[in-house]
């Protein structure tokens, strides 16, 4: 039930699932200090996250795809899935699930290329530009979202 729309929830929310369980399980290894949790984060995020850096991007190309599935807080995931089930369920009605998927991936490749144009044309925006980085479903589930005012 729910098709290609379920299947990426699903697989958001086990991403998601999976973070928290990874950071439970080395919190007590890296005691409860701040820094030590900052630390624990970054180090953790920064394999599954992308970067404006070229450089870094180059060196780690799977997060050009793990980004769309990558999220740290509950609202943040909760509000990027409630946009992919009504986005998706229409857009998957419309053009069925393997289209979906493919619109998914490509919104969220779409919303990096502008991620990386915008950090390089108007680097205060984003703030300072070092360790930028992007994560979460947001440019997928908005692009599938849209796509179905573009076809309907």
């Amino acid at each position: 039930m729910g098709g290609m729309t379920v299947r990426l929830i699903l697989v958001n929310v086990a991403v998601f699932v999976t973070l928290v369980l990874v950071k439970l399980v080395l919190l007590p290894a890296a005691g409860n200090s701040a820094g030590a949790e900052a630390l624990r984060d970054h180090y953790l995020l920064q394999w599954l996250r992308s970067t404006a850096d070229l450089g870094t991007l180059i060196s780690r190309p799977w997060t050009l795809i793990t980004y769309m599935f990558t999220h740290t807080g509950l609202g943040h995931i909760f509000w990027n899935m409630i946009l992919l089930w009504f986005g998706g369920r229409l857009f998957q009605d419309l053009l069925g699930g393997k289209r979906l998927l493919g619109y998914y991936l490509l919104s969220g490749l779409s919303g990096m290329a502008l991620f990386i144009l915008v950090s390089k044309l108007l680097p205060g925006v984003h703030g300072s530009g070092v360790g930028l980085g992007i994560m979460g479903a947001s440019a997928s589930a908005l692009g599938v979202f849209m796509g179905t005012r573009l076809i309907a």
